[in-house]
């Protein structure tokens, strides 16, 4: 409801282009979040042509590419879904975010298993974990340790343990720090 207020507000300030960008990728996830995935790559497409403007001198980051990856991913169009997570995977490296990049390295390795493209898809989770190792994104090693468990249940019952171990550890470690 906030967003859509703002919006018009912004619009007709014809000021501020980098909050009018911002609220319209907020109102992509929202729409997005509501399953409204039209009304959401709508908004996504509206930020980005804000962007692509030669008066502005900045650069949407990896969130457009996250935005945009993952209405495809919900529609189940795999093959763009996975364009935008290597698209996205580029701009993290460029702009060193390491936190984008646990995401995008497990949304196409989610994408990848969809596709039965195993080994790559093993291969861009363990780039995930092993960004939530250095960084200490423990949520986020729980969920890819336990997606890489589930892969490995199919083929390698030792790997799918090993995961299955790596995962209790960090849920231990997060849920100990949320005690203190």
């Amino acid at each position: 409801r906030y967003f859509q207020t703002a919006l018009p507000l912004l619009e007709a300030s014809h000021e501020y282009s980098e909050d009018l960008c911002l609220v319209r990728f907020s109102m992509a996830f929202s729409m997005l979040a509501t399953g409204h995935t039209d009304s959401a790559l709508y908004y996504a497409r509206k930020g980005k042509s804000m962007y692509t403007n030669a008066m502005n001198q900045r650069d949407p980051g990896p969130w457009l590419c996250l935005i945009t990856g993952n209405i495809h991913q919900i529609g189940e169009n795999y093959d763009s879904a996975e364009y935008y997570y290597r698209e996205g995977i580029k701009v993290t490296e460029k702009f060193n975010a390491p936190f984008a990049g646990v995401l995008f390295y497990g949304n196409l390795a989610a994408i990848l298993d969809k596709k039965n493209e195993m080994d790559s898809c093993i291969f861009y989770a363990q780039r995930s974990r092993t960004l939530c190792q250095k960084y200490k994104y423990k949520n986020f090693e729980v969920s890819v340790s336990g997606f890489l468990a589930g892969v490995y249940d199919k083929t390698n019952v030792d790997s799918a343990y090993k995961y299955i171990k790596i995962m209790v550890a960090a849920n231990e470690e997060v849920n100990n720090e949320s005690r203190v």
